[in-house]
């Protein structure tokens, strides 16, 4: 009996890893920068950032939450949402 499930599990593991290279690719070196556009709340709500000219949903490890208009910087990337952290600045006044 054909089960399609069986075909798809099989075939799941290419292109997961043809989606990861790409994205990887358009992600370019981790600590690029990016605008938050929607306010993301700590670990759990996932807002979204504008990076490279496109909007992506992101979300901090950290227990922070980062306002509309905050500088990120990208750390890395699950599935399709970006991982951030806030851009810290070290200018002293």
């Amino acid at each position: 009996m054909f089960n399609p499930f069986k075909l798809y599990n099989a075939v799941k593991p290419k292109y997961r890893k043809r989606r990861n290279y790409y994205l990887r690719h358009l992600l370019g070196k981790p600590g690029e920068e990016a605008i938050v556009e929607e306010i993301i709340e700590g670990p759990y709500k996932a807002g979204r950032v504008k990076f490279r000219g496109s909007w992506w949903p992101a979300k901090c490890e950290r227990s922070l939450t980062l306002n509309p208009g905050q500088r990120v910087l990208v750390k890395g990337i699950h599935n399709i949402t970006l991982l951030v952290e806030p851009v810290v600045s070290n200018s002293i006044r």
